[in-house]
């Protein structure tokens, strides 16, 4: 058999670990290349755990805001508001604060808003 040859009959092609070092392919010794270990803990993957860490949390919020928001209603009814706001996430999220914000606290606080700090900040922005 030639030393091109390999077993079956087709052209050997050396590896690239025995052409970047042959002293590694030398009878009797075991052919092992150490690779380092890499770090689970780069910038971006402590990034992408913080991002999924964040977006569960949310839909944690979302679902459980869904279920107590009417607590007479029906089970069936529940699990339905938990899927649709789970799955709409984003606008479920941001429909909890402007209702909060906007009807809640404007509601309860008509009497005693101090519209006059908003038009002091007004003034300056625009400067009248």
């Amino acid at each position: 058999m030639s030393k091109n040859i390999d077993r079956y009959g087709y052209p050997s092609i050396a590896r690239s670990d025995e052409i970047l070092n042959p002293d590694l392919t030398k009878k009797g010794e075991a052919n092992v290349v150490s690779t380092p270990k890499k770090s689970s803990f780069t910038p971006w993957n402590i990034a992408l755990y913080i991002f999924i860490l964040l977006y569960l949390l949310l839909v944690y919020i979302a679902g459980y805001h869904a279920y107590t928001e009417n607590m007479n209603d029906k089970l069936t009814l529940k699990w339905a508001r938990i899927i649709v706001a789970v799955i709409f996430m984003p606008a479920y999220i941001t429909y909890i604060l402007l209702k909060s914000f906007f009807i809640e606290f404007m509601s309860s606080n008509a009497n005693s808003f101090d519209f006059s700090y908003i038009d002091y900040l007004f003034n300056i922005a625009f400067k009248r």
